[in-house]
């Protein structure tokens, strides 16, 4: 039987998807489109990529961001802030896959390298128009999205670096169902965002990397100790002294008298490790670089590097006069 309604003496026969209009004996047929239904997302949504498998330690700092993310506590952002290469991004990528489940949406932004990409995919995965918009009305229609939805999300805004507080803010979402943590070199966020300083590893922490990450390597008495403490339990150059080690065959003992000899060049000729984007020297040329910038603070930089690996009285250096400093390159330093 056929589902066709007719009107007066122009007849127009709705069937299925097409409309054929009846004028003076002829037919004209109008293909109607069809709406697709909108499209809508599933959760729970993630970009995450794969865990550090050799990830150690940081049991406190772990259980500090687990209470900062409760749903009862207070929605503003989270800084994580220490030196480069003390393994911000580490902590942040393994608390972010230890509590994915308490998240509807957990998503990584790089700030200062492809925020505008990243929050891109992010309106794509939520099924938004953001295609063929300006990138600042796309992004402002995730951010509205966020604003107003009833899931939990956590954004995890890494190597905010470069990028001011007051830059970031605008860019930012705020929403009692949402968290946000934030990583940086820089700790003074204002009212921005709530410190959370992170510093180098404890002695056993250095430890247990040096047994999770070497397996049958390791090798009881050697120099792991004194090799740590020369490395100023630094995450990545600890990890960057395992996979060279791992890669040449080299014992502990062998790796401390060619650090103490050649340093610079095991650090710029050693390829980055798997886990990190850059090497030791890459990592602390960024912050060097990054502190020449301010007039007298490279010099500075460079003062302090000749001095003991503890921390400075600040009072040793408000009197401090810069122009007396040795006009060098920090990063040439040996």
């Amino acid at each position: 039987m056929s589902n066709t309604t007719e009107y007066g003496e122009n007849a127009i026969h709705i069937q299925h998807s097409s409309v054929q209009t009846a004028v003076g004996g002829s037919h004209n047929t109008v293909i109607i489109q069809q709406a697709a239904a909108p499209r809508t997302p599933t959760f729970p949504l993630s970009n995450l990529v794969g865990g550090n498998a050799h990830f150690v330690g940081r049991e406190a700092a772990l259980q500090a961001l687990t209470a900062a993310t409760e749903p009862t506590a207070p929605a503003t952002p989270l800084v994580i802030a220490g030196l480069g290469g003390v393994g911000k991004s580490q902590l942040l990528r393994q608390f972010a896959h230890q509590h994915r489940q308490r998240f509807d949406i957990v998503w990584w932004a790089r700030v200062d390298e492809t925020w505008g990409q990243d929050m891109l995919a992010l309106g794509r995965a939520l099924c938004l128009p953001v295609d063929g918009l300006p990138l600042e009305a796309a992004l402002q229609m995730v951010r509205t999205w966020l604003n107003g939805c009833p899931q939990r999300w956590l954004l995890l805004c890494d190597n905010a670096d470069v990028t001011t507080a007051a830059q970031l803010l605008p860019l930012l979402p705020s929403n009692p169902q949402g968290r946000i943590l934030i990583t940086s070199r820089n700790g003074d966020w204002g009212n921005v965002a709530r410190p959370f300083p992170l510093g180098a590893f404890a002695a056993a922490e250095s430890d247990a990397f040096w047994r999770q990450r070497l397996g049958d390597k390791y090798e009881e008495g050697e120099e792991w100790e004194e090799l740590a403490s020369l490395l100023g339990h630094l995450p990545l150059a600890l990890e960057h002294s395992a996979a060279y080690m791992l890669a040449k065959g080299k014992r502990s003992a062998d790796y401390l008298r060619l650090y103490q000899k050649q340093r610079r060049a095991l650090w710029d000729k050693t390829p980055p490790p798997p886990d990190y984007p850059a090497t030791v020297a890459t990592t602390w040329r960024v912050s060097f670089d990054a502190a020449r910038e301010t007039a007298g603070a490279g010099e500075l930089l460079a003062l302090c590097a000749f001095l003991a690996p503890v921390d400075l009285p600040l009072e040793l250096l408000e009197d401090a006069n810069v122009e007396q400093c040795p006009r060098i390159a920090p990063y040439h330093c040996r």
